[in-house]
């Protein structure tokens, strides 16, 4: 419809997915209520300060894709009328711009993109919508280049050599990485918690 939902809409969904599955999210010691408090924060940012920007063509496009015989699958959240590959992510903090040039995520939907359409995205976005005191966004944009393919085509080979070789280890760096949140918990910890 080119409309986007009311946000007092969007806050209920939010609010009643939250509840749907907040027995199974690891909070890290925070309180649930103040969760809940950003998700809210976000959207009404999100809201505000993006919606307004964006004119998507398509949104939370599910697609297949194949790189050297190996399957894939994901779900890119925007592409928009400028053929940008737009993902959104929230954190607590900004990261560095030179994150978003290193993201395998993006050039992967890049790759996606090109095999189902024929066509090259122009650029790859990822807006940072940061809650807190001073509630902001931040969107960086990058290219996509054959050296960006080639590096996740070596991550992705040692990957499936270290999988290949039962050789499973915990990635503790991402947010997901916890008993509560992961069904692969003890296949990554059994051995390392002895470590300790």
């Amino acid at each position: 419809t080119g409309n986007d939902l009311p946000d007092a809409d969007l806050l209920t969904i939010a609010t009643d997915k939250f509840n749907g599955q907040k027995g199974g999210i690891d909070f890290q010691d925070r309180k649930e209520e103040d969760v809940l408090a950003d998700i809210h924060l976000s959207i009404v940012t999100y809201q505000k300060d993006l919606a307004p920007k964006i004119k998507p063509s398509v949104v939370e496009w599910q697609v297949d894709w194949d790189m050297d015989g190996i399957a894939f699958t994901g779900k890119i959240d925007v592409i928009d009328q400028e053929m940008v590959i737009r993902d959104t992510k929230t954190c607590s903090r900004a990261p560095f711009g030179s994150v978003m040039a290193k993201d395998i995520q993006m050039t992967a939907y890049a790759i996606a993109f090109e095999q189902a359409t024929g066509l090259r995205a122009k650029k790859v976005c990822r807006d940072y919508i940061i809650p807190g005191k001073d509630p902001r966004v931040e969107t960086y944009l990058c290219e996509k280049t054959s050296h960006d393919v080639d590096m996740l085509k070596r991550i992705t080979y040692g990957v499936l050599n270290a999988i290949e070789n039962n050789a499973f280890y915990p990635n503790y760096s991402n947010m997901m990485c916890s008993k509560k949140s992961c069904q692969y918990w003890n296949e990554c910890h059994g051995d390392w918690e002895s470590l300790k």
